[in-house]
């Protein structure tokens, strides 16, 4: 019995703790942004915003504000791409999610490759 008490405290205490979610935040050129935040408990979803050619923006962001209309106000352009989402980490540019992903492609192939001509 006591057992179970310190089991369901256990669980307890980490399902009523609020956990924050982590976005990269920069607002820099082409590159894609490294530096990641722990984002205050008002921000619920991370931000990506293509500003024209040469600048990428990336931070935490309000879901409820996370369309065209508010995006294009709070940066005064007419023109961008952006994706929102929330997970750790997820606003990094689709640039950079492409080149993971190809790599994973390489890195499984290679691998099936050496296990079947072994």
């Amino acid at each position: 019995m006591k057992c179970l008490l310190i089991t369901v405290a256990f669980v307890a205490l980490f399902y009523c703790s609020e956990s924050v979610l982590q976005c990269y935040e920069c607002n820099q050129g082409p590159d894609p942004c490294k530096t990641p935040k722990n984002c205050s408990s008002e921000y619920d979803t991370c931000l990506w915003v293509k500003l024209g050619e040469q600048t990428n923006v990336y931070s935490c962001w309000k879901k409820s504000t996370c369309d065209v209309k508010d995006i294009e106000a709070h940066f005064h352009i007419g023109t961008f791409k952006y994706k929102c989402c929330n997970k750790n980490l997820c606003n990094s540019s689709p640039t950079t999610m492409a080149g993971s992903i190809i790599t994973l492609g390489i890195a499984s192939v290679l691998t099936a490759s050496t296990l079947l001509f072994r």
